[in-house]
């Protein structure tokens, strides 16, 4: 395929099908509670972790908010 020739069988993108089908809702919905539940158990994990090592939960270092679909996510320090 020479420069500058579109593919032809390459099309929009997901995010844009799921748009125009009318899907992107439905399938958003489930998928944000799966990532956002995932982070929960990864905190849970940590402070469970840092119970275990008798280390001092206020001196964790915050992670930077993250964004998912426009959303701000914040990750907290453990409460002992």
């Amino acid at each position: 395929m020479r420069v500058g020739q579109m593919n032809l069988h390459i099309g929009s993108n997901f995010d844009d099908f799921l748009l125009e089908e009318g899907l992107a809702e439905a399938v958003m919905e489930p998928a944000l509670k799966r990532v956002l539940i995932w982070q929960l158990m990864q905190a849970i994990k940590r402070c469970r972790a840092l119970r275990l090592d008798g280390a001092n939960a206020e001196a964790e270092t915050p992670q930077p908010a993250r964004t998912i679909s426009g959303i701000s996510v914040e990750t907290t320090s453990c409460v002992t």
